[in-house]
């Protein structure tokens, strides 16, 4: 112990006696920790977004646009002024794809997005079953640097968010306006429902009534066939063609007589649409009546039921000019006539309400005025309703019947015809065939026609089916509310119904801070490499010292390595928590790892090259290299190659390492103190490795040190 602290003594004193000896030995203790601070400094934040929106993405869109049902989109369009708001990449808005390829290809930007010009309407086919994917066309440049490809994949994913997201929120938000809509006219999901229900049940009446008229009519076609076949037959001479045909003339009559039900069933048709207006526009009486009481009844009124009024007064019109129309052909002239005043009345109530809702925020006085003008008009074509219905009833009676009358006239004169005349048997005989040809074509039509009603039928069953589950269902009314609600929050849920929230186990501000512990324990090691080549190592006795046993050389010569490396530890420790500010929860316990690395890797380097010489500075080189590559500093050990995983629990910079971790981020266990023990096992090993192979390997080393010094060059 005596030889080993004079060795030590005589060292210092030789160190301290030299100015340059002791500048090389600041530089050796200060250097190597400025390794550390400046890149810590350069890797503090590189994937926040301060630093990534300073990377240029050019982003171009061609997309033309498209539909679905009847909703005109473009999605590209979106896009862009999506991520014209996106802070994360440092977007680049070229005006065309060559302009943005260009960029790529002279390294003026890092990636280039493309939307292409079908991209919306690839969008709606896929939805609607087609088989053509939307495609974004991404286009990256590789080599103007490494990580810069992993930074800019952040680009793909926000552009393919946000096509997800506009897509789904475009859609939400139409539905959400229609509910609004729908609220706007006071009604709400209940009593769409009730009214679809009422409808239904309403077309069914009619789809009833419709299949009675066409089992009628394909009655009476059946029975003209089966008459029109019997009078071909026994059409043999002429007597017993004009009795056959008078037979077939006194059927038609028949078939004529029972047309008569068929009117009947129109009249009350017509009566029925009739009652209907008459119906609404005792409705709008009401109301016109009530919203005249207050201004909160009016603009109530004005707000909630005026605009729905108004479109069923204007589909009204358009009914009554459509009967009109037909009523014309038929030539109910008068009544025609009738029901086009009826709808130039409701003409006039439309207009009424619109000078209503244009001055909505009148006051009551003026609002009564108004409404006492539209009660006036709407109270005018109601009274024209009540007469109207009885006048269209009997002229389309009346002209029917008056053209039956003819045809029937007609059919007596032919049948009187063909009782006195025997050369026209032949051209009866053709005309029943024509006829019974139309008669089959016909009853064709019918059965065409009475298979759709039952389809129709069927579909309403389905759809009363559903309506009455929804009527019930408390999830649908949900919704609905949702919509009439906030529907712009349920299109951002829909965007991204899920969301993922990241909790740190062991957090950590930024990334300088998680990579501090590489590249402190990155430059202690380089310091200490570097004193074991700038000191010597091999010792030569002094006169005034005994000769020293081998293990007082090792550890005497070994002191000043020590120094130097707990010197290092210190500066890059200290200056790591006070000039670079890392985070650290333990800043004691980093300063404490910084040290025992100081004092493990020293005696590493140290024992290296005091047992090895040159050739221990190369496998100090060599242990360098490999643990930079494998401890796992800046990628997982598990993404490493097999061989890196097999000798990483064999590293000293793991375990150092890991201690720092546990100071920077947060302690678990007793796992600081476990990784600074197996340190110190590294610390016994290469001891004894040192001392042991010093001996053998010392003629070894005197060859190469010869061998060095006859080049001439090296040293």
């Amino acid at each position: 112990m005596r030889a080993i602290r004079a060795i030590f003594r005589s060292d210092l004193r030789r160190v301290t006696a030299s100015i340059v000896s002791i500048v090389i030995l600041l530089g050796l203790c200060v250097v190597p920790c400025l390794y550390a601070w400046f890149n810590i400094f350069s890797n503090w934040d590189p994937y926040g977004p301060d630093a990534t929106s300073r990377i240029p993405v050019a982003v171009v869109s061609e997309d033309k646009g498209g539909s679905l049902l009847g909703l005109e989109m473009n999605i590209g369009d979106k896009i862009l002024e999506a991520l014209e708001a996106n802070d994360t990449i440092g977007w680049v808005f070229p005006e065309s794809k060559d302009e943005a390829m260009t960029l790529l290809e002279k390294s003026d930007c890092y990636a280039v997005l493309v939307v292409s010009d079908d991209f919306t309407q690839d969008v709606f086919d896929s939805l609607s079953g087609g088989s053509v994917s939307p495609k974004l066309h991404y286009y990256e440049n590789d080599k103007k640097n490494a990580i810069a490809p992993k930074i800019t994949g952040k680009a793909k994913t926000a552009v393919q968010q946000q096509v997800n997201t506009t897509f789904i929120e475009t859609i939400t938000g139409y539905l959400a306006d229609f509910a609004h809509f729908l609220s706007s006219m006071g009604v709400d999901g209940p009593t769409l429902i009730a009214k679809l229900q009422s409808a239904s049940q309403s077309i069914r009446g009619q789809l009833g009534t419709a299949a009675t008229a066409l089992d009628a009519l394909s009655g009476l076609n059946n029975t003209a066939q089966t008459i029109l076949t019997c009078a071909y037959q026994f059409t043999g001479d002429a007597a017993d063609a004009a009795t056959s045909a008078g037979v077939l003339l006194g059927d038609a009559n028949t078939v004529l007589s029972g047309t008569g039900s068929l009117i009947d069933k129109t009249n009350a048709a017509t009566r029925d649409a009739l009652e209907a207006v008459s119906t609404v526009l005792g409705d709008i009486q009401t109301h016109l009546n009530k919203a005249s009481q207050s201004l909160d009844d009016f603009h109530s009124y004005t707000r909630e039921k005026l605009t729905g009024q108004i479109q069923s007064v204007a589909a009204l019109s358009q009914q009554c000019r459509a009967m009109s129309q037909q009523l014309q052909a038929l030539g109910a002239t008068q009544a025609a006539q009738a029901l086009e005043a009826l709808a130039g009345q409701l003409d006039g109530v439309r207009r009424a309400l619109e000078t209503v809702q244009s001055v909505a925020d009148a006051k009551l006085d003026e609002a009564a005025a108004l409404l006492a003008t539209a009660s006036q008009v709407t109270a005018q074509a109601q009274e024209a309703v009540g007469s109207l219905s009885e006048l269209v009833s009997q002229e389309t009676t009346q002209q029917v019947q008056q053209k039956l009358q003819g045809l029937q006239q007609t059919l007596d004169g032919a049948a009187q015809l063909l009782a006195g005349t025997d050369s026209v048997s032949v051209s009866i005989r053709q005309a029943i065939t024509d006829f019974n040809t139309q008669l089959s074509s016909l009853e064709t039509g019918l059965l065409q026609a009475r298979s759709g009603l039952g389809s129709v039928s069927s579909a309403l069953d389905t759809a009363d089916k559903l309506l009455e589950r929804l009527s019930g269902d408390k999830e649908a009314q949900e919704l609905t509310d949702l919509l009439q609600g906030n529907g712009k929050s349920l299109a951002e849920y829909l965007a991204s119904p899920v969301a993922m929230e990241t909790v740190d186990t062991y957090p950590i501000a930024t990334y300088g801070s998680a990579m501090a512990p590489f590249y402190t324990v990155l430059a202690q090691w380089v310091g200490t490499l570097l004193c074991a080549t700038f000191l010597k190592v091999g010792y030569k006795p002094r006169p005034e010292l005994e000769r020293p046993s081998l293990a007082a050389h090792f550890f005497g010569r070994y002191g000043i390595f020590l120094l130097v490396g707990l010197a290092q530890a210190v500066i890059v420790a200290a200056g790591d928590l006070l000039y670079v500010q890392i985070q650290c929860l333990y800043p004691w316990k980093f300063l404490l790892a910084a040290c025992v690395n100081g004092l493990v890797f020293s005696l590493i380097n140290y024992a290296m090259v005091f047992a090895l010489d040159n050739i221990g500075m190369a496998l100090d080189v060599i242990l360098l290299v490999v643990q930079v590559a494998g401890a796992g500093g800046t990628y997982p050990v598990e993404v490493l190659p097999e061989i890196f995983q097999k000798l990483n629990p064999y590293m000293p910079f793991r375990y150092a390492m890991d201690a720092m971790r546990e100071c920077v981020a947060g302690s678990y266990g007793t796992n600081y103190w476990k990784d600074l023990g197996i340190l110190l096992i590294f610390l016994v090993v290469f001891t004894v490795l040192g001392l042991a192979l010093y001996r053998p390997a010392k003629g070894l080393n005197r060859l190469i040190a010869q061998s060095k010094n006859r080049t001439g060059i090296m040293v």
